[in-house]
């Protein structure tokens, strides 16, 4: 099974670009992870005839970043923020039964605390960005670089600590 990922140019006229733009904003997310998220759902019918088991697993992926992203807002909203907020949501789902079980099947129903899955690989990037994005945040930086912290006994290895972004004016 070919899980890589493949980039495309779309040309969308502008009014629709804004209006995607704007869901996405609404949704928490990057414009172009929120795109790719409404094209797979829209292939859905037809992947689960044709691959059941890739539609399985991207399923869990849009229900696990969903999840992530609502995980990230409800703790900033109850606790304020916190730079540690994308460690949070990961730890939140590996303790979540259910969510830990949607984790392992995005992931490709292997371990989540497994190395060198490029499939984990490239859902925790995505999620770490949609949580940054959710919460409204930018990395924090030393003389211009993110500061990653390493962790143990976690679905991810290393995060970037985030800094509440400046209210838009």
């Amino acid at each position: 099974m070919d899980n890589k990922l493949v980039a495309t140019t779309l040309r969308l006229e502008r009014p629709i670009f804004d209006a995607i733009g704007k869901m996405a904003d609404a949704a928490g997310q990057e414009p172009a992870d929120y795109a790719a998220g409404v094209l797979t759902l829209h292939a859905m019918k037809l992947l689960k005839t044709d691959n059941p088991k890739a539609a399985r697993r991207l399923e869990a992926e849009l229900a696990l970043k969903a999840k992530a992203v609502s995980l990230a807002q409800k703790l900033v909203s109850e606790n304020g923020f916190d730079p540690n907020v994308t460690l949070k949501v990961f730890q939140a789902i590996k303790a979540n039964e259910d969510l830990n079980r949607t984790y392992l099947c995005a992931v490709g129903d292997r371990p989540g605390d497994e190395r060198g899955n490029p499939i984990k690989a490239r859902i925790n990037r995505s999620l770490g960005a949609a949580i940054k994005t959710a919460v409204r945040a930018n990395p924090q930086t030393i003389d211009g670089n993110p500061v990653k912290v390493q962790v143990s006994n976690e679905y991810i290895f290393s995060y970037t600590l985030l800094e509440k972004a400046p209210a838009a004016a």
